[in-house]
């Protein structure tokens, strides 16, 4: 049953990460900002693999726990340094940031996603995001009776 609930949950997020990218690189090319092509490709590959893992998972077919554990841990960690960030996660609900300090951030939307060059070049930040470590942890756990 647990598989089955972690698996709705990765394929529900996994369309809406597809269906936000959609939307934002047609406003994109409308607006013709095309550098952000690369990105959206990388996005539509981690989200449409996140929804086919959640599908795997449901039905219990092929690597089903391999794929769901890989998807989830591509999305643990975010970072921003010298101007790079890597944020994905479908499952940004709460985090811990690591920056002139530590913080936790809650957001009401699950979507993060950001594979690019941002402005700041002397930021630095660290997010662990911890309902994908929760996921990961109910994955691996062995019920012992």
């Amino acid at each position: 049953m647990k598989y089955r609930l972690i698996g709705i949950y990765q394929l529900v997020t996994g369309i809406f990460g597809v269906v936000l990218l959609l939307l934002f690189a047609a406003n994109s090319l409308y607006e013709k900002q095309t550098y952000i092509l690369p990105s959206f490709a990388l996005g539509i590959i981690l989200f449409g693999g996140t929804a086919f893992a959640g599908y795997l998972l449901m039905k219990q077919q092929g690597k089903y726990k391999k794929y769901s554990l890989w998807t989830q841990a591509l999305q643990i960690v975010s970072f921003t340094y010298k101007g790079s960030q890597y944020l994905f996660s479908a499952s940004a609900f709460i985090a811990l940031i690591f920056n002139k300090g530590i913080h936790i951030h809650t957001q009401l939307e699950p979507i993060a996603y950001n594979i690019a060059k941002v402005p700041d070049v002397s930021f630095f930040e660290i997010k662990i995001y911890l309902l994908p470590v929760a996921i990961i942890l109910l994955l691996v756990r062995n019920k012992k009776h």
